[in-house]
């Protein structure tokens, strides 16, 4: 975050800076109370709903299109009197989207003609939401960052307008009023229309009803014995032993034909709920026990379809699919009561990049049982090498994604569970030989009596499954960014 300048000293209407710069003063017409905020509409609408909720909530009084317009207005002459006549400063949210929107070059141009009138060299306060290129008009002006954080740059705007500014507080008779109306402006509007939820939980079907505990044979080095990754089935150490669902009794081996020595059953829920005392066990270390084994059964089961794992940041591997893993076309899925089609992996031209959708799941004991799914995009080269992690490519995977609505992500998980499932309404990860965790197919499926639609949707309406919005220009220097 840009520091603030300290005010030194003060004398006859000028504020010297600690470099020895002098910063005029504005004495303020009484009608000029108000903030004007120049935005992209409706790109940044969420951001400028946000902002003019607390500003308000400070005393100010906030000007924007999507704040004061209604039905019926002349919003043009309206919007254009509060700028020329009441403004005390006019905040410009700064992306290169909204700057080259040619209503908000408007608002510049005539807040530019404003600053000549009143005298105020500072009248217009960039608000940076992204790296922009600044247009000439405001290439002068410093910015605060919203970039870092939205409640960062809230306090420096905060500050910046008490401290350096003074811009007057209390033209709004009721702070409190004016916020609840101007909630209730941004809530979005309900429809009594149903509308279908689909969750990113796959509900449990069945999970083997016997935890079994198994000691190494005579002998065998323990360490080697408790190596899980050593193992072809699911297995997690304990004591001295390894908990599993292998039989060892009806003769299933753990994993490259070890016969073990000895092995003792219980069944899983009593276990769950009372925990395994014969084997210091509790109830706790049973459920996490139960999640790591089908966790490893499900990471056997990705690597099996031919999916590839990512290790991001998260505990959990993200499976992707790689280029020629699947159709570089849509996929359709269909359901009893949830159906559609989309692509898992495309190019960004813009970006000179592949990107590929991918998920990582954790089993989640707590009722209802079921696999939880979480969706991540992964970006490659040349649709086979991961992009390094870095602050650049985050951006990129951000910038590329941000644009893509509900209805995307909806269908995009359904297209993946369609391919990795091979069509069936469930999926069995295996276990051991001749034991599975199941889990069906659609996920949980929820239907709303009402729908809720925000400014610029239709309920049921879809967004391209092509979209790029072009905002990341790469180049050639992936590998030697800064790594996260």
């Amino acid at each position: 975050m840009r520091s603030r300048p300290r005010l030194l000293c003060e004398r006859q209407g000028a504020w010297r800076l600690p470099h020895g710069r002098m910063l005029e003063t504005v004495e303020s017409s009484p009608s000029r109370t108000a903030l004007f905020i120049t935005h992209a509409n409706p790109e940044d609408n969420e951001f400028v709903r946000w902002l003019g909720s607390k500003l308000v909530a400070r005393g100010y009084e906030v000007w924007a299109d999507i704040l004061r317009l209604h039905g019926g207005a002349d919003w043009a002459r309206l919007l254009e009197n509060a700028l020329r006549e009441r403004t005390v400063k006019q905040l410009v949210v700064c992306n290169n989207r909204a700057l080259q929107k040619q209503g908000v070059r408007n608002e510049i141009q005539i807040g530019q003609d404003v600053s000549r009138k009143v005298g105020d060299g500072s009248f217009m306060i960039p608000l940076r939401l992204e790296p922009y290129d600044a247009p000439f008009l405001i290439a002068h002006a410093h910015y605060i960052r919203f970039d870092s954080g939205w409640a960062r740059g809230l306090d420096e705007l905060l500050a910046t307008l008490e401290e350096e500014y003074r811009v007057p507080r209390g033209a709004v008779a009721s702070p409190t009023r004016a916020w609840i109306d101007l909630q209730v402006l941004a809530t979005p509007p309900i429809q009594r229309q149903p509308e279908l939820l689909v969750s990113n939980w796959l509900p449990e079907v069945h999970l083997p009803p016997l935890l079994r505990f198994v000691e190494p044979p005579s002998g065998f080095p323990l360490e080697q014995f408790q190596d899980s990754t050593a193992h072809e089935w699911p297995a997690v150490p304990h004591a001295g032993g390894l908990l599993t669902f292998c039989d060892a009794a009806a003769g299933e081996a753990i994993g490259n034909g070890l016969v073990v020595a000895a092995s003792q059953a219980k069944d899983r829920r009593d276990a769950v709920r009372d925990g395994w005392q014969s084997i210091g066990l509790s109830a706790t270390d049973v459920r996490r026990a139960i999640a790591a084994l089908v966790n490893r059964s499900a990471d056997k089961y990705f690597a099996a379809r031919g999916l590839r794992p990512h290790q991001a940041s998260g505990p959990r591997p993200i499976w992707w699919i790689a280029l020629k893993d699947a159709p570089f076309r849509q996929v359709r899925f269909r359901w009893k009561g949830y159906s559609g089609s989309r692509q898992l992996q495309g190019i960004s031209k813009k970006r000179g990049l592949h990107w590929h959708y991918g998920m990582s799941v954790a089993y989640r004991g707590y009722p209802p049982s079921h696999l939880e799914l979480r969706a991540h995009v992964v970006l490659t080269t040349n649709g086979i090498d991961v992009v390094p992690a870095t602050k650049r490519s985050h951006r990129a995977r951000v910038s590329l994604s941000k644009a893509w609505r509900n209805a995307r992500w909806r269908d995009m998980q359904g297209a993946y569970l369609r391919h990795v499932s091979g069509g069936l309404d469930k999926i069995a990860l295996p276990l051991s030989p001749t034991q599975f965790s199941v889990f069906g197919l659609p996920p949980m499926l929820m239907r709303a009596p009402v729908t809720v639609t925000r400014q610029g949707e239709v309920p049921g309406d879809d967004d391209d499954p092509d979209f790029d919005d072009g905002e990341f220009e790469p180049d050639d220097s992936w590998e030697e960014d800064v790594q996260e």
